[in-house]
């Protein structure tokens, strides 16, 4: 029984009422999460700086110093992170309340990613084999600890884990830089790892670089970063989405690091980096919601002909742990593979190619 499963069945037979902590997107989702098993949720706290509407989701907002120190309750975290300065408030806020319990689970990778990763555990119980051998392919211990973190935090709903603090898709333990970069950055937002990039070459004693190409294709991050990138030249903004071709498909805007290809909301242009790029490439990153390996399928040459560096988001979607790794391997197998995580929750995780 993972600790979701443990938690409703604890929430069931409690005679506390069940509050959530949150009122943000996730919590949404939270609590159809319960009410989905038999749980009703009696309302929403946040902390008092936060408080701004009497109701959420239909359900009535407290205080959180105020409801808690007038009753005891189940509390579910219902946002994406508690830092531990915060979580010990919390404990110290109910300390008076022996019987109210606090449930810190990663409901953000168990419910806010694409794809079913509430089946994760049948995932893992039919790819075992296939997930040891992807462990052994990692090139160094931290690679396999950070895996093995990652798929316990995915398999138990354990709310918070090791990570590397080293700079996410740029870590200078794996990534090493050389003169005239030609970066490719799939899913550049509004240009924050594109600005990410330039600093690490900085980091690393390296002042120039030989050409960006940014795809975009949120027209209003686009905007934003446009706005962000001002002064950095050599930068090529392609305002399309990244694909295995060049076609329209559908996509969800949300002016958001999470602005998504989807069978709904307006219609963009994709492209592929074999289309949309001749020339070569050293390096390139993919953060683009669940497309990534129909991304990587388009830039097929690109990767033969150029073995660029390669920084690839494997979280998205349950298979991407399986089905990335071998169409990498599959294109290169002189590839070195490591992973890493950059989150304490099971979110975040990228697969580097070297």
């Amino acid at each position: 029984m993972n600790l979701f499963e443990k938690m409703v069945e604890e929430l069931k037979i409690s005679n506390l009422p069940t509050i959530l902590y949150g009122s943000g997107v996730l919590s949404v989702m939270v609590d159809a999460y319960l009410e989905e098993n038999g749980i009703v949720v009696a309302g929403f706290v946040v902390d008092q700086e936060y408080y701004k509407e009497s109701a959420h989701n239909g359900k009535p907002v407290y205080i959180l110093s105020d409801y808690v120190t007038k009753n005891s309750c189940n509390i579910v975290l219902a946002f994406s992170y508690l830092s531990i300065e915060w979580e010990n408030k919390l404990r110290s806020l109910v300390a008076s309340k022996p019987d109210t319990k606090i449930y810190l689970l990663d409901f953000q990778a168990y419910l806010a990613l694409p794809g079913n990763h509430r089946s994760y555990e049948s995932f893992y119980r039919e790819n075992r084999q296939i997930l040891e051998e992807l462990r052994n392919q990692l090139c160094d211990g931290n690679s396999k600890k950070a895996l093995d973190d990652f798929i316990e935090q995915k398999l138990t709903g354990i709310y918070r884990k090791p990570c590397s603090d080293g700079a996410a898709f740029f870590d200078s333990d794996v990534i090493k830089f050389s003169e005239n970069e030609v970066y490719v950055d799939c899913g550049a937002y509004n240009g924050d790892t594109v600005i990410g990039f330039a600093e690490n070459l900085k980091r690393n004693g390296i002042d120039s670089y030989g050409k960006i190409y940014a795809f975009e294709a949120d027209i209003q991050n686009v905007h934003d970063m446009g706005e962000n990138l001002k002064g950095y030249d050599n930068v090529e903004v392609i305002a399309k989405g990244v694909y295995d071709r060049a076609r329209i498909m559908r996509f969800i805007a949300q002016g958001t690091a999470g602005s998504h290809i989807s069978d709904e909301g307006v219609e963009i242009e994709v492209t592929s980096i074999d289309e949309a790029i001749k020339g070569g490439v050293t390096f390139i990153k993919m953060d683009i919601e669940g497309s990534e390996l129909m991304a990587l399928k388009g830039a097929e040459q690109t990767i033969r002909r150029f073995k660029p560096k390669l920084a690839i988001c494997v979280y998205h979607r349950v298979e991407d742990l399986i089905t990335i790794p071998q169409y990498i391997k599959s294109l290169n197998p002189d590839y070195n593979l490591y992973f890493r995580k950059y989150w304490p929750n099971a979110v975040d995780a990228v697969l580097y190619a070297i």
